[in-house]
């Protein structure tokens, strides 16, 4: 049954739930950080390049590097939490 309130789950497949039910994580930063402790030395990120170069990237570095990046644009760059720099 569709719900005039949420018309795209008329788009759903036979048997799919409307509802999610209760989310494993309370945000983003904290599934991010559970997926970076769960497959700490997996690679989240493989660069190919056209000259046949390579490199990749693990949950565990990416977790920490995006903490660098956080600490750097507000230290350094001076920006606060919700803040639009244009």
């Amino acid at each position: 049954m569709t719900s005039p309130a949420r018309p795209w789950t008329r788009y759903y497949p036979p048997g799919t739930p409307q509802d999610l039910g209760p989310l494993d994580y309370p945000n983003i930063p904290a599934a991010i950080r559970k997926a970076s402790a769960t497959y700490a030395v997996q690679s989240a990120f493989t660069l190919g390049l056209p000259n046949g170069s390579q490199g990749s990237i693990t949950f565990e570095d990416t977790d920490r590097l995006s903490d660098q990046f956080a600490v750097y644009l507000r230290e350094v760059a001076g920006l606060k939490a919700g803040e639009i720099q244009e």
